[in-house]
């Protein structure tokens, strides 16, 4: 996770990929995305301008992808308009919590 002092690893950058294919824009977004989620941790959460700024990314950019993120739940944005974890993602991280106790008590 990103901590508050660094931002989070700009994502999306080419990390040797010297093809552009287009399989590289589908992960690139990816990683976008979640570099958003990243620097979302914690209860505060964050304005789009700040989340953009910790997530090394474009505001337009980071808009897109904040809205499809909130779309599937995976972040919520509060009457503040600070974005925060969703109840999507929350429920996830339980549910894979859950599993590794399982796995460990097993």
């Amino acid at each position: 996770m990103a901590s508050e002092n660094k931002p989070a690893e700009p994502a999306g950058r080419n990390r040797g990929n010297s093809g552009g294919s287009r399989a590289h824009v589908g992960v690139a977004s990816l990683e976008r995305g979640l570099a958003l989620l990243c620097v979302l941790e914690g209860r505060e959460g964050h304005s789009l301008s700040e989340s953009a700024r910790r997530a090394g990314l474009n505001k337009t950019t980071a808009f897109r992808l904040m809205r499809s993120l909130e779309r599937g739940g995976f972040v919520a944005r509060g009457e503040d308009d600070r974005y925060r974890l969703g109840k999507r993602l929350i429920d996830l991280a339980g549910s894979a919590k859950g599993a590794r106790a399982a796995t460990r008590d097993a």
